[in-house]
């Protein structure tokens, strides 16, 4: 069969990724293996035995070519990245609500986790970025109240105006609010009366 360990690594991980569905337990791919073993039944014998939950045929046979490969019906261990421990998870929820205006590159950085898991701990644990608004300050002589003077006197004022979006960005200090986010659960409407 498998004589090299990279060909036996690589019929291990071909069988346990198709092998056992996740609706068998251990001890139904034992009992399959032991109807298999059973002179004169075929795989459609074992796959519809009356006495088990029916499974594929194909379920069985790769579950009998996993068994000769390793001679165990357990899955393999799972690759791919190790889940985060509960350490990291507080450690990063500690950072993120100690200083929440923090970016989420700046915060790994100063908890030496990478950025990747900052974020898979923050959306678990159902934090949101949130954007800061600009809240404006109404006074006599804004330009909004003068505005409305003008439309209650000209009722042909709005075709008359043309409307466009613009945008200040500031170097000097205030507020860029296109790149300045609230790490938090919960919607903290943050607020400022700048510009």
């Amino acid at each position: 069969m498998c004589k090299s360990p990279a060909s036996k690594a690589f019929a291990l991980q071909l069988f346990s990724s198709c092998c056992r569905p996740t609706m068998l337990t251990i001890d139904e791919c034992v009992e399959i293996m032991l109807l298999s073993g059973r002179e004169g039944y075929s795989h459609r014998d074992v796959a519809r035995h009356p006495e088990q939950q029916p499974v594929s045929q194909s379920t069985v046979s790769h579950l009998l070519e996993k068994f000769k490969i390793t001679g165990c019906v357990a899955d393999a261990p799972r690759s791919g990245w190790p889940s985060t421990s509960t350490e990291v998870e507080e450690i990063v929820l500690a950072k993120v609500m100690t200083s929440p205006k923090k970016s989420t590159r700046r915060t790994s950085f100063e908890s030496g986790n990478p950025r990747t898991t900052l974020q898979r701990v923050l959306k678990k644990h159902q934090f949101h970025s949130y954007k800061l608004h600009v809240m404006h300050y109404m006074t006599e002589d804004d330009p909004d109240h003068r505005f409305l003077e003008h439309l209650e006197e000209d009722k042909d004022f709005l075709s008359k105006v043309t409307f466009s979006d613009e945008a200040n960005f500031y170097v000097n200090g205030e507020v860029n609010r296109e790149s300045v986010r609230y790490w938090c659960n919960t919607n903290p409407h943050w607020l400022t009366d700048d510009k």
